[in-house]
């Protein structure tokens, strides 16, 4: 095979192997921004920690509607919010190392170690 589009197949590969590897911890992201509090389910997100941090200026107890569209009666907003700001914290500089480390790999072989 020419030496070139040898090359061109293995970056190809590569780019793919790359970006496969870039969704899979993309995926284990969201998945590790689900909180569960009083048998409700709520992916945290910047707007849901926006609007907590607002409404527990004004009041300890709030009614949230959670993943599923139930409503959740939350006794303790502020409990509520440091929690869920932990969690994103702690998700948002796990996905920062992964990809990261992963960006550092340059061959098929070390990315698909990388898992």
């Amino acid at each position: 095979m020419d030496e070139k589009l040898s090359k061109a197949l293995e970056f190809s590969n590569y780019t793919r192997t790359f970006e496969d590897q870039k969704r899979i911890i993309k995926e284990k992201y969201f998945d590790s921004l689900v909180h569960y509090a009083h048998g409700g389910q709520f992916s945290v997100t910047q707007t849901l920690i926006t609007f907590v941090s607002t409404i527990s200026s004004k009041t300890t107890t709030a009614i949230l509607i959670d993943d599923n569209n139930n409503p959740i009666k939350i006794d303790d907003l502020d409990k509520f919010y440091n929690d869920i700001v932990d969690l994103y914290f702690q998700a948002s500089n796990t996905y920062h190392t992964e990809l990261h480390e992963m960006k550092s790999k340059r061959s098929i072989e070390k990315l698909v170690e990388y898992e």
